[in-house]
């Protein structure tokens, strides 16, 4: 489907490819398997979502999980499931249960309670991130790790 604007809402699933010059938004109840090209994206779905998306601006909603190859400038990514990407965008904001990204994301802001793995390099929520409790643990673990010359020691409770 070509059009100038594209607005689809479906009682079940939704695939083809959709072209726009201006705005894309598709709605389903299912799942969503496309390739959208247009400026802005929008995609929601109770399912999974999957494709390609090309567009200025992409959201994406899914109540499954996420398997899409991006090229954007700025993208918005909510899965109940986990968001697995690939390709290219400037900007990221990413809620998943997990999931990996791999290819030229330059900003990446983890807003979910998850590790996403970014080009092999695991990524934590933004909050955690800078938890200073959490910092300081790990430092003087660390610091006592260097100062032994011990081996990292097994953390598990016993």
């Amino acid at each position: 489907m070509t059009a100038d604007s594209v607005a689809i809402s479906a009682q079940g699933d939704v695939a083809g490819d959709i072209n726009a010059t201006n705005a894309i938004t598709v709605s389903a109840v299912g799942n969503i398997e496309s390739n959208m090209s247009g400026v802005d994206v929008v995609v929601e779905a109770q399912g999974n979502i999957a494709g390609k998306l090309n567009a200025n601006v992409v959201s994406i909603s899914a109540g499954g999980n996420v398997a899409v190859n991006l090229d954007a400038d700025n993208s918005t990514v909510e899965a109940v499931g986990e968001a697995n990407l690939s390709g290219s965008s400037s900007s990221v904001t990413v809620n998943a249960s997990g999931g990996s990204f791999s290819g030229d994301f330059k900003l990446i802001s983890n807003v979910g309670e998850a590790v996403v793995v970014v080009n092999g390099r695991p990524e934590v929520n933004d909050k955690l991130a800078n938890y200073p409790d959490t910092e300081s643990r790990v430092n003087r673990v660390r610091l006592r790790i260097l100062r032994e010359g011990r081996p990292i020691p097994d953390c598990r409770r016993r």
